[in-house]
């Protein structure tokens, strides 16, 4: 036995180890870097799902492992038979089939709350107004005049106050950055898990400001007459309606669009019923999950994605991947790959998992 060559191979792997470990505290200091002074969310592209309530992916699952970034509800006044009590119910129509999502908002929302990785990003919840019952034969009820208060009360007391990042903190945020977004990053760290946007179409009344909810309006050219708006929802991607300028205060979504075409024309939230499309996940253009995921055990060819349940099975694979800021969790093993990046992102174990993460060729 080669003793020289045993012990100078250790040392080779030691010293690549040493290097990866000193490189992983650099990665973590630059995106730390990044969560202050990132990009403002309106620079980015991000999947989101339409009528979320009533896809076969539960929402949790929605945002854990399909790179949901915003859910839609929407909601409808529904009393218990001819008399009160009454309260608010996800649903979409009166003639849509059994099993077709309908359930009522505090399930909903705690529904969406078993997502495990909330805590790591920033979530956007679109809720549109319905109102089936001032509809011919409509099978729910005409919404009191105040259901602007009741519809805040129930997301608050659902979602917990201090999760949502408000539209009155956004008013302050808005003029000390210049008049830009602030980054999802700066957000998550500062404990801000939900934005809450409203549409609501019922009458003008919809369109009036709000401490808590973005008002979200049909095309841009209402946005300007409705100074406070922020969002700027879209059918079809119609540019005619509205054009996404980065930087300009407005957070375009598309609806009803081609998935190409919504994304080429630059829409910020680009809703989507398929969830499982792998296009609609692996797109570079879209921001890619938080974090990501990584197990050099990973199997399935087909969902090689990133996610918590369908992870990456090569470190390099997720860091060109990911978009910079990123974090990149990776399961504990031996991956023997090259290790080349040129983006903040914070590699880390995935702490549901005991052991330590080698990277490098021996």
């Amino acid at each position: 036995m080669n003793t020289r060559n045993t012990t100078m191979k250790a040392q080779r792997i030691f010293l690549w180890t040493m290097a990866v470990a000193m490189t992983l505290g650099l990665v973590a200091a630059s995106s730390s870097a990044l969560g202050q002074n990132g990009l403002p969310l309106d620079n980015f592209q991000f999947k989101a799902s339409h009528n979320s309530y009533q896809r076969d992916e539960d929402m949790d699952d929605q945002i854990d492992n399909y790179n949901v970034w915003c859910l839609e509800l929407d909601l409808q006044w529904e009393c218990s038979g001819d008399e009160p009590p009454c309260g608010i119910t996800v649903d979409h129509c009166c003639e849509c089939p059994d099993g077709y999502g309908e359930q009522p908002l505090d399930v909903a929302l705690a529904e969406i709350l078993r997502a495990t990785d909330l805590d790591t990003r920033v979530t956007f919840i679109w809720l549109d107004i319905k109102n089936s019952g001032s509809f011919p034969n409509g099978c729910h009820e005409t919404w009191p005049p105040n259901r602007r208060q009741i519809i805040r009360d129930a997301m608050v007391a659902g979602l917990g106050a201090a999760n949502i990042y408000t539209k009155a903190e956004f008013d302050v945020d808005f003029a000390a950055n210049g008049n830009r977004w602030p980054s999802w990053q700066n957000l998550r760290d500062r404990g801000k898990k939900f934005i809450l946007v409203l549409e609501d179409q019922l009458d003008d009344s919809g369109k009036d400001d709000d401490n808590i909810f973005f008002i979200a309006v049909p095309s841009l050219s209402e946005a300007i007459d409705t100074p406070h708006a922020t969002f700027i929802n879209i059918e079809e991607a119609d540019t005619a309606m509205g054009t996404p300028v980065p930087n300009d205060r407005y957070i375009y979504r598309a609806w009803n669009a081609d998935w190409d075409t919504a994304v080429s024309r630059g829409f910020n939230l680009i809703g989507t019923d398929d969830i499982d499309e792998a296009d609609t996940i692996t797109d570079p253009r879209i921001h890619s999950p938080q974090p990501m995921y990584v197990n050099r055990f990973a199997f399935d060819p087909d969902r090689i994605w990133g996610t918590k349940n369908y992870p990456m099975n090569q470190i390099l694979s997720a860091t060109v991947r990911a978009t910079p800021g990123t974090t990149v969790r990776i399961r504990p093993g031996n991956y023997f790959e090259p290790y080349v990046f040129d983006r903040p992102v914070v590699l880390e174990k995935d702490p549901r998992y005991a052991g330590s993460v080698v990277i490098g060729i021996p």
